[in-house]
C-alpha cells in the first residue's frame, strides 16, 4: 500500500476492524463520536469527520490532538510512516470511498486481526540520563540537535531517554522525553510523538517562582532557552529562574489556569503559537489574568512556533 491510498482510507473502518464503534452519528454520517481509543474515558472526546473536498477523513481527540488516517496510526501503533502503513495495509481496510463507505463492512480476511476492546498502551520500561556527548552521534542527539537545533547541554538537562513497549505489537521503542505531573511522559523522537502513561502537564520549577512562562509544548521551551542564550543572556536567566508551564496540549487550558491561580504569580508570560488555537488560547488567558501578562508571541511572529523561529534562525 502506498501513502496516498493509505491516506485515503476510510478512518470508521478502521476503528471498526480495531474495536472501536462510534457513540454518536452526526451530519449523514461523515462525522462519528468515540471514547478516544487511546485511553480509558466516559465521555466521548474523539471524532472522525470525512473531508469530502479532499477526499480524506480526519480525525480530532480532546487531548492528543488530530491530523489524518497517518497520523492515527502512527500514534495508535506508537510507530513511524513506514510502520503506520504496513499496520494499515495488514487491517486489509477497502480504500474506495463511497457515501456511506463510513459503515463499510471490512473485507473477508479481517478475521486474523486481533481485536481488543482495549486501547494499545505504550509502557514504560526505563528512563536514562540522556546521552548528548560531544563527538558520539545518536538517534535522538541528532534529531534534538540538528534537526530541532536545540543547545545539547540545555537538552541533556531538562530530558531524558525513555524506554518503552508497545503492548499489542511487542515492539520497543526509545525516545526522548520531559516528565508531566501524572508522572507519564511527553515523547518526541524523529519519527513520531506521543505521550508514555497519562497525559497532563508539566511543570519546571524555578529558584523564585515569583513568575512564570507558559509554552505549548517542551520543544517551544528549549528552543527559547536556546536562542535566548545566544542572543540575551538576561533573559536566558529569567526563564531558568521563573516558573515554566509547559501545557503538552491546549486542551489543558483549564488546567493551566488552576495552576495560575493557585501559584499566584506576579507576572504571567506567554510563549503561545502563532496559529488561530495558540491565538484563541493566548486572548483567553489574557481576559483571564488581565495586567500581570503578557503575549510574548511577537517574538516569532513571522512563524508559526518558537521551535521553527530558532531552526529558521540558526
Amino acid at each position: 500500500m502506498k501513502l496516498a491510498e493509505a491516506k485515503r482510507l476510510s478512518l470508521p473502518a478502521i476503528l471498526a476492524v480495531l474495536g472501536h464503534h462510534p457513540l454518536k452519528t452526526l451530519k449523514n454520517g461523515h462525522e462519528l463520536w468515540y471514547l478516544s481509543p487511546f485511553r480509558d474515558e466516559t465521555s466521548a472526546s474523539f471524532h472522525t469527520t470525512y473531508r469530502g473536498n479532499l477526499g480524506i477523513w480526519i480525525w480530532n481527540d480532546f487531548v492528543e490532538g488530530g491530523g489524518n488516517v497517518i497520523d492515527f496510526a502512527m500514534r495508535y501503533f506508537a510507530t513511524d510512516v513506514r510502520g503506520a502503513i504496513e499496520q494499515l495495509s495488514s487491517l486489509a481496510i477497502n480504500s474506495d470511498k463511497s457515501e456511506n463507505s463510513a459503515f463499510n463492512s471490512p473485507k473477508k480476511g479481517l478475521n486474523k486481526v486481533v481485536v481488543s476492546d482495549r486501547q494499545p498502551t505504550l509502557v514504560l520500561t526505563q528512563t536514562k540520563r540522556l546521552s548528548m556527548v560531544l563527538g558520539q552521534t545518536t538517534a535522538l542527539s541528532n534529531y534534538l540537535t540538528v534537526t530541532r537545533r536545540l543547545d545539547p547541554l540545555i537538552a541533556s538537562n531538562y530530558l531524558v531517554e525513555v524506554h518503552f513497549i508497545n503492548s499489542q505489537s511487542g515492539k520497543q521503542y526509545f525516545a526522548a522525553g520531559m516528565k508531566n505531573e501524572h508522572q507519564g511522559y511527553e515523547i518526541r523522537n524523529p519519527w513520531f510523538k506521543s505521550t508514555v502513561g497519562r497525559k497532563g502537564i508539566s511543570v519546571v520549577k524555578g529558584k523564585f517562582g515569583t513568575n512564570v512562562a507558559v509554552f505549548e509544548g517542551f520543544m517551544d521551551f528549549l528552543s527559547a532557552l536556546t536562542f535566548y542564550q545566544r542572543i540575551d543572556v538576561r533573559k536566558f536567566e529569567q526563564l531558568i529562574d521563573d516558573d515554566v508551564i509547559i501545557m503538552n496540549s491546549l486542551a489543558f487550558q483549564q488546567r493551566t489556569n488552576e495552576v495560575l491561580l493557585n501559584s499566584h504569580y506576579s507576572k504571567i508570560e506567554l510563549f503561545l503559537d502563532n496559529d488561530l488555537p495558540g491565538k484563541k488560547a493566548t486572548s483567553q488567558f489574557l481576559a483571564d489574568f488581565g495586567g500581570i501578562t503578557e503575549d510574548c508571541s511577537h517574538v516569532y511572529n513571522s512563524v508559526v512556533d518558537f521551535n521553527e523561529f530558532l531552526i529558521n534562525r540558526l
